[in-house]
């Protein structure tokens, strides 16, 4: 098992915290984070003032009321940004009024960047370089999300001991040989920049599982949770008979129990992934995942699916008769 920091360990990085910002119009893993270690900070007795990082009012008047008291003189950090490229008003408002601040970066953003929309990538760098620059300390949640500062900084995994310890691992019997329902769950919407969801890969996925169910014999399902943009499920019509989009569920990995498969371009975590191999799934990453999550469980195998006619199916069904 791979020995880093994880997010018990913030209050001992961050001992004199205040407040934390959070993107507050979610569901994704950044609010499950949040979440977290909000818990951590209560654990160890102390609560911690959550902002939206677009409530820049309640952030000038907590900067007010904070610039007021004797504490101003502290060179200890006192808020944490989580929120990515949402949190520039708020780092500048941190440098506006002296106030020391911490960064957590939970997504490669120097990965997403593309010329192709020049004003996402000028966004993007000028966050990164700021961040970099004045941050008192850079989180990051995996040593590939790391890459995005050009400083260095320090990889806290966004799970805590107690999920660390009490990895089920579980070995599911995936009926390879009748109906396999294979699972994934994302958020696919259209993305500025390069996206870091892998469609292509998806996409071969379901060709792979077109062909299969045409022979006749055992058939393969694809089932997705998670919302769905319209103009990205147009890239799925024709496979209306393979893919079946099951919308937002947050019980979604309780009610399956085949193997499940996360594809991206990029990934700063994979929270989702780590989750489902917590459920004793058998789970599937491609390697733009972190090495920090498939090292944690061993019900997480690594797919290359940078390698040309690479044949998903087949590790797939590999993978599940050694756990039948």
């Amino acid at each position: 098992m791979l020995s880093v920091k994880n997010l018990n360990n913030f209050p001992v990085i961050l001992p004199h915290l205040s407040v934390l910002t959070v993107h507050g119009e979610g569901r994704g893993g950044g609010e499950k984070v949040a979440e977290k270690i909000i818990e951590v900070y209560s654990e160890s007795g102390k609560n911690l003032d959550l902002i939206k990082a677009s409530d820049l009012s309640r952030a000038v008047t907590w900067f007010k009321t904070y610039q007021k008291s004797d504490k101003l003189q502290s060179k200890d950090v006192k808020i944490l940004c989580t929120s990515g490229p949402r949190d520039l008003p708020m780092i500048l408002l941190c440098i506006f009024y002296r106030i020391p601040f911490a960064v957590y970066l939970q997504v490669p953003y120097i990965k997403s960047i593309s010329w192709k929309d020049p004003v996402h990538a000028l966004t993007i760098f000028f966050f990164l370089l700021i961040s970099t620059l004045f941050a008192t300390s850079r989180l990051t949640n995996s040593s590939q999300t790391s890459r995005s500062f050009w400083l260095n900084s320090e990889v806290v995994i966004p799970v805590n001991n107690k999920e660390i310890s009490n990895t089920k691992l579980l070995k599911n019997k995936c009926p390879v040989k009748e109906c396999l329902i294979i699972t994934t769950a994302c958020r696919y919407f259209p993305e500025r920049g390069k996206g870091s969801r892998d469609l292509h890969a998806m996409i071969q996925l379901l060709v792979e599982c077109k062909k299969h169910n045409e022979k006749g014999g055992g058939k393969i399902f694809v089932r997705h949770y998670g919302s769905v943009h319209i103009d990205v499920k147009r890239k799925f019509d024709d496979f209306h008979d393979v893919i079946t989009f099951c919308g937002y569920k947050s019980d979604w990995m309780k009610s399956e129990n085949g193997p499940f498969i996360f594809l991206s371009n990029y990934e700063g975590f994979g929270l989702s992934a780590f989750e489902a191999s917590q459920e004793g799934k058998i789970v599937f990453v491609n390697k733009a995942f972190p090495s920090e999550l498939y090292e944690l469980n061993s019900n997480i195998n690594v797919i290359d699916t940078t390698v040309k006619n690479f044949k998903y199916l087949e590790k797939v069904n590999e993978v599940c008769n050694n756990y039948n």
